[in-house]
């Protein structure tokens, strides 16, 4: 996410786009967009990641906190089911493959079968 916080065209009205920042990165991509952040973590998360998301044009925004606050140009959602204590190392990298994948997966097939990559549908 520092690579779109110093290159915010890059995802700026890309709805297909999901950013999932945790608080740390959240305050960088808010200082990016010249939204206000005072240091605390965002409350509530879904009006937190709505701003985001509205700031970048309407890209979906999965703010990961204690609960998460979810958002896009359609609206916001907060989730806040129970998960383990402290996060671990690597789920935010779990979390990205798995929306990447159900992202795909909701992908129109193309008429004549072949996916953007040269694969095929079956």
């Amino acid at each position: 996410l520092v690579m779109v916080a110093e290159n915010l065209p890059v995802v700026q009205g890309a709805a297909s786009i999901v950013l999932t920042p945790n608080v740390m990165e959240y305050r960088r991509l808010c200082a990016a967009v010249g939204l206000a952040s005072d240091g605390q973590p965002p409350t509530p998360p879904a009006d937190a990641a709505r701003a985001l998301s509205d700031a970048l044009g309407g890209v979906v925004v999965c703010l990961k906190g204690a609960t998460d606050g979810i958002a896009s140009a359609h609206g916001s959602h907060l989730c806040g089911e129970r998960g383990t204590p402290r996060r671990s190392g690597g789920l935010g990298d779990v979390l990205a493959g798995t929306l990447g994948a159900v992202a795909a997966w909701l992908q129109p097939a193309p008429p004549d079968g072949v996916g953007r990559g040269g694969f095929r549908l079956h």
